[in-house]
């Protein structure tokens, strides 16, 4: 039995094209939340009073 290799765990359980498709959108998801969460770290809060 021959070991089989996906390109992503949505290829497992999705044709090639949607497979395809959820991947570069969670890519996307994370390359966007990488680029915020440095700016929301670093944002300053206003003091109360």
């Amino acid at each position: 039995m021959a070991i089989q290799f996906f390109d992503s765990p949505f290829h497992v359980t999705h044709g090639k094209e949607v497979a395809s498709k959820i991947a570069l959108k969670m890519e996307l998801s994370v390359f966007i939340t990488d680029c915020i969460k440095p700016l929301v770290l670093t944002r300053v809060r206003p003091q109360p009073g």
